[in-house]
C-alpha cells in the first residue's frame, strides 16, 4: 500500500493550482513536494543534479497555502 507520495509540479501558476488540488484528492497520504529551482519552469530544465536535489529536499504539505495555491517555501 502507499503510503508516501513525492510531487514534482511545473514552477508555474498552472503547476501550483495542480499542486493544490492534488493535495486534497491525496488526502491521507504523505504527500510531498519537490521544488524546483526558482530559474526553472519544469523538470525538463533541470539537471540530473538539480533533480537529484530537489527529491533529496523534498518538503511536506504543511507549506503554506495562499488564494488556493500552494506556497513553496525554502
Amino acid at each position: 500500500r502507499v503510503r508516501q507520495v513525492t510531487l514534482l509540479m511545473d514552477n508555474d501558476r498552472v503547476g501550483k493550482e495542480a499542486a493544490s488540488q492534488l493535495t486534497r484528492q491525496l488526502s491521507g497520504l504523505d504527500v510531498r513536494f519537490a521544488v524546483l529551482p526558482a530559474d526553472r519552469k519544469d523538470a525538463q530544465e533541470c539537471t540530473s543534479y538539480e533533480l537529484r536535489n530537489a527529491l533529496a529536499e523534498s518538503v511536506p504539505t504543511t507549506v503554506a497555502v495562499v488564494n488556493g495555491l500552494i506556497s513553496f517555501t525554502r
